[in-house]
This record gives C-alpha cells, structure tokens and sequence, in this order.
C-alpha cells in the first residue's frame, strides 16, 4: 500500500516544489517590478511638477527655506531618476532613451534652480523674472515627458498582467494533469496489489482443508474496491482566484483597476490644478435585451459597444468595463465641458450602429453620465465625489428616457 502511494505523493511534490511554486514566484515579481516603475514614474511627474518655484516667493523673498524646498525636491528626482534607470528591461529600448534624455534635461534644469536661488537680490526682479521663465518651461517639458513615460510604463504593466494571467492558468491546468496522472497510476497500484493479496490466501485455506489446489477458483471471488486516494480540501488544492486587471470578455480595465487609477489621476490633479472628468455609459434597457434575445448572445452586443468606447477615447484616456452593462471612460487633463463632447460622439456613434444579435440587428442606444472639474475649479474633486456624481448623472439620463448624455459639473 505504501509502495502504491508513494508515485502520487512523489508527483504531487516536484509539481509543486520544482515547477509550479518557482515559475508562480517569477510571475509574482515581475507583475511587482512592473507596477512598482508604474507607481515610480508617477512619484516622479508629481515631484517634478512640485520643482516649479512660486514667482512670487522667489522673486520677492528668494529666502533660505525656497532654498531648501528645492534642494529636498530635487534630491527625491534624482534618486527617483536611479531607480528608474537600474530597473529598466532591456527588452524596451526607448524606455531607456527617453529615461536618458530625461536625466539629461533634468541636470540642466537642476542647474538653472541652483543658479536662480543664488540670484542678487538687486536684479531678482528683472532679470531673475527672464531666467524664471526659462526655468518653468523646462520643468513643464519635463513633466509633460514623464506623463508620456507613464503611458508607455502603463501598457507595458496591461501586458504583463495579461501574460501572467496566462501563465498562472498554464500551471494551474499543469498541476491538475499531474494530479489527475498521478491518481490514475495509484489507482492501477492499489489495484493490483490487492489482486496479489487475494489469491495466495485463497490457496492457503484449501491447503489445510486437505483440497488440492487447483489451477482457477471454481466461482469467481468477488473484489474488494480499492480504497480511493484522500481528496484534499477545496481550499489547499485551488489557489484563490487572483484579482484580473482587464475584463476578460472586452479586454478594457477591470472596475478595480479603474478604481485605482481613479485615485492616482485625482490626487495628480490636486497637485498639479488639472482638471480631470469621468464618464459612466450605461447600455439602455439592457434587462429587457437580455430577455429577448437571450443572455448567451449579448456578448456581441457587449462587444459592439466595448469597441465603440475604445474607438472614441484618446490614448491617454483610461477605458473600463464596470459591469455587465456598464462601462467608465476616464479622462485625465480634461474639463467637464471637453468631456461632455467626447460623450456625444460616443453615444452618435453607439446610436448609429446597429449590432448583429445572432440572425437579427438590435438598435442599441446608450445614457452616459459625465462628472468632472469646471473651468476654474480645476483639481478640486476627489474620486468618491467624482465618482458619485457621475454615477448620479446616467441616472439622470437614464430617468429622462435614455440615449443622451447628462452632465454635472463642480
């Protein structure tokens, strides 16, 4: 019995101690060194916004502690700039250029600060103004290329969340081959090892009856059923489902990672007195669509409407599927006014597009909420009141009949 189970206990072990623990602990840090630049680059724009000096505190005053506010900012950039550039893939090779060209304009504008803190105090107002300017425009530039190399690092890490997805299902699918193999082989083992057990104490007993042995039973001997290998728990046999950062139907952002980017985008606008707005669409009647067609081919509808908001936002725009009928577009450095005009083209468009819903095409029609900062109140909005309001304006829309967009503005 212990010679039978020891195949599956040995096949179980180097599934999991050689194979499936290493490879999941390499999916785990490279989804890690990924996110951890993600959040890096978005430290760095935010600092590199905060080296900005206020024209009037250096100009007027120009005093020791500006001094030392900029000294500490630019200390963080720059350790910020080390890390950055130790920890990039070699497979990305422009990612590594504009890191370098932004070291490199990084030292001329650290130069520029220093020069200006030192300026006299007799020429601070008129030719410190000249060499103030030129100082905000390479900041500016500068943070403008850091919200470049944000998207860049923030396609890559969809990527690499999207690769370990697969790889984490490949190992799950391997360990359940093993273990399914392993089940088979002891199986046959117990089998036959109870078969041997049997017929030589069959021969024993007819021996001391005095009943020469014959070469096969006359009656068959019935067979005990072999013991089943232990089942282990549900919860030690399964690892816990892990969160997806994309929506596997649509392939958009999942509602958690729009969450997330949601409250890094507000806290950048407070900082930097950006406006940034959110869109909810919500897919009209769709309770009523699913009992007509049937829920098995809304898919394609979905799918319609999933390509019709990629289509309409703009690269640096953040596309979400929220719920089964629901999506979220994002809009960062965006009013609620501009937002308001994107929302209508995607619902003309949606509008304008029937979907093919197995033999027959579907109207399909959209409300869409929009919430953002107003002109003037930029930066003043945090993502539950953000959120909130937009959730409140398709509410709106969807009251009023549907097929239109609602807005509400700070």
């Amino acid at each position: 019995m212990i010679g039978a189970v020891v195949p599956f206990v040995a096949v179980l072990a180097f599934a999991n101690l050689w194979v499936y623990r290493p490879l999941q602990r390499d999916i785990e840090v490279i989804a890690q060194d990924i996110q951890t630049r993600f959040e890096d680059v978005s430290r760095l724009q935010l600092l590199l916004a905060r080296s900005a000096m206020p024209p009037n505190d250096f100009l007027i005053h120009g005093g020791e502690d500006e001094r030392i506010r900029f000294e500490l900012i630019a200390g963080q950039i720059e350790s910020l700039f080390g890390v950055l550039v130790r920890n990039t893939d070699f497979d990305h090779p422009t990612e590594g250029q504009r890191l370098s060209e932004m070291v490199r304009r990084w030292a001329e504008a650290r130069q520029m600060g220093t020069v200006l803190l030192a300026w006299p105090v007799e020429t601070r107002l008129t030719d410190g103004a000249v060499a103030m300017e030129r100082f905000d425009r390479e900041v500016d530039q500068l943070t403008e290329d850091a919200e470049s190399l944000l998207a860049h690092v923030r396609l890559e890490l969809d990527e690499a969340r999207d690769g370990a997805l697969r790889r984490r299902h490949d190992l799950n699918r391997f360990v359940a081959l093993a273990t399914a193999m392993a089940g088979i082989l002891t199986l046959l083992l117990v089998t036959l090892l109870v078969r041997g057990s049997r017929l030589p104490s069959l021969a024993a007993r007819a021996r001391e009856a005095g009943v020469p042995a014959l070469p096969q039973a006359p009656t068959p001997v019935p067979m005990e059923p072999p013991p089943a290998p232990e089942r282990q728990a549900p919860a030690e046999s399964a690892p816990a489902a892990p969160e997806l950062a994309v929506d596997p139907l649509t392939r958009l952002w999942s509602r958690g990672s729009l969450q997330r980017q949601l409250a890094i985008e507000t806290e950048r606008a407070m900082v930097l007195e950006t406006p940034s707005s959110l869109a909810i669409v919500e897919i009209d009647g769709f309770d009523q669509l699913a009992e007509q067609y049937g829920e098995h081919l809304l898919n394609a509808l979905v799918l319609s409407v999933a390509d019709r908001v990629r289509h309409v936002s703009r690269s640096t725009d953040f596309p979400a599927r929220t719920s089964t009928g629901e999506f979220a577009v994002l809009m960062p450095a965006t009013d609620v006014s501009q937002a308001a005009e994107i929302a209508e083209r995607l619902r003309l468009q949606i509008a304008d597009t029937p979907v093919a819903i197995g033999r027959r095409n579907a109207s399909v029609t959209v409300s869409i909420g929009v919430a953002g900062d107003a002109l003037g109140r930029a930066g003043q909005v945090g993502a539950s009141t953000l959120l909130g309001r937009a959730d409140q304006a398709v509410n709106r829309a969807r009251r009023a009949g549907g097929n239109r967009v609602a807005r509400s503005g700070v």
